[in-house]
């Protein structure tokens, strides 16, 4: 019989996010991709990556967010088009929900033509503000004035070529608060989530990034958000839809880049991938941790914040690192009933970060570890003695920006003790 041993360690690394710079070929890339997802251009292979790549049709926030900082250093021509493109849309119709917080505009013929029921979509709305404002107690977005036809929250329903939505940041009307409205696709046909279902997510992803820098927004800065945290407005908003609508499960699309590798650092994701690691939070400390992460946002990075709410919460993040990574080890065939990740069966396997043999009394191997990240380790026993898996994680969060584009070098060793009535590793 087959033995799996599994031991966990916690190590203490770091990391560097450079300032951002863009180029001509990523400014045309932007450029390309938002004409593309507007229905302005059409490219056999930018549907092909969509296609390859369903983290890229997620969320468009740091996608249009971006080509609003940058508008200036397109080309004229580009300008004149994106300027168009970035302008809220026109339609032929529009309805408020019945709570009377938000007006959905849409249109009933043409590309643009609604394609999934309309009264569920606003059942779905009051459902995200039940649940993401009276319930959790976020604060509502601030009123974006006679936009849109009156104060209400707006969101336009668009033909957006495989793209989910996006959450649109207008004006900053305080410290930490802007206006926003977000933009939806019309049908959602040939997504991961289709019709109504891709509309539930869409809509509860969307409003939380209105909450987000709706209050919260950096201070220090004219942007409704650092780029080097849009990671984690990502993850929080993929974790609302599963926390809103928890029968869809949307996020398991994007699940599998980072079970395929968990050794980078947490910025390095997108953050849909990581929905989970909210879902781990909540479910050991409730939805109050996530609030208070918030709350620390405008004047902290995101890493920083959700150190400091761990330790507000009487834990560690080093601790709670290296137990997000047992969690993660124990699903798919591996899930225990009852135990870790709810539904931890649906999840794929962890692929290990590296895979060795032990041949010797003793063996030390070489290792390379990110910050923020988590390193699965598999040693293959010899004489069929089983695997010995071991989760070495990164928790330095302190030192993340000095390092990460780097790795720490580190040294993990094993060796064999006999005795008289068993073998044990160590």
């Amino acid at each position: 019989m087959i033995k799996i041993f599994i031991a966990v360690l916690v190590l203490n690394l770091s990391s560097t996010i450079l300032p951002q710079k863009l180029t001509k070929v990523e400014l045309d890339s932007l450029y390309s991709l938002f004409t593309y997802v507007k229905g302005v251009s059409t490219s056999e292979n930018m549907q092909q990556q969509f296609e390859e790549h369903p983290e890229i049709t997620k969320c468009g926030l740091g996608l249009v967010t971006t080509i609003k900082e940058y508008l200036s250093n397109f080309s004229i021509e580009q300008q004149n088009v994106l300027t168009k493109l970035l302008t809220r849309p026109t339609t032929e119709k529009s309805i408020t929900t019945s709570n009377g917080f938000f007006r959905v505009h849409y249109d009933l013929t043409g590309s643009n033509a609604l394609g999934y029921d309309l009264n569920l979509l606003l059942q779905a709305l009051d459902s995200v503000y039940n649940f993401e404002i009276s319930y959790l107690n976020y604060p509502t977005p601030p009123s974006d004035g006679s936009e849109g036809g009156d104060d209400k929250y707006d969101i336009y329903v668009q033909n957006l070529g495989g793209l989910y939505g996006y959450t649109q940041f207008e004006t900053k009307v305080a410290d930490s608060r802007w206006t926003s409205y977000m933009v939806i696709d019309n049908d959602f046909v040939g997504y991961y989530s289709t019709g109504i279902a891709g509309a539930q997510v869409t809509v509860a992803h969307e409003f939380h990034h209105g909450i987000q820098s709706g209050s919260y927004a950096p201070q220090s800065i004219a942007s409704p958000f650092r780029s080097e945290d849009l990671f984690f407005y990502e993850l929080s908003s993929t974790a609302m839809e599963e926390f809103v609508f928890n029968d869809v499960n949307d996020y398991y699309a994007y699940m599998p880049s980072y079970f395929q590798h968990p050794e980078r650092a947490m910025p390095m994701h997108d953050g849909y991938n990581l929905a989970i690691w909210n879902i781990f939070l909540q479910k050991n400390f409730g939805f109050e941790i996530l609030k208070n992460q918030w709350e620390r946002i405008p004047t902290t990075s995101a890493i920083k914040s959700i150190a400091l709410s761990i330790n507000s919460f009487n834990s560690s993040f080093r601790y709670e690192l290296n137990n997000f990574g047992l969690w993660c080890y124990f699903t798919g065939s591996r899930a225990i009933s009852g135990r870790y990740f709810e539904e931890a069966s649906d999840y794929p396997i962890i692929t290990p970060t590296a895979i060795m043999t032990f041949n010797s009394s003793s063996q030390t191997y070489e290792l390379g570890l990110y910050p923020t990240s988590n390193y699965y380790l598999r040693i293959n026993l010899p004489n069929n003695d089983g695997v010995f898996n071991s989760i070495i994680s990164n928790s330095d969060w302190q030192k993340l920006k000095l390092m990460i584009q780097r790795f720490l070098k580190s040294s993990f060793s094993i060796f064999q003790r006999y005795n008289s009535r068993m073998k044990n590793y160590k």
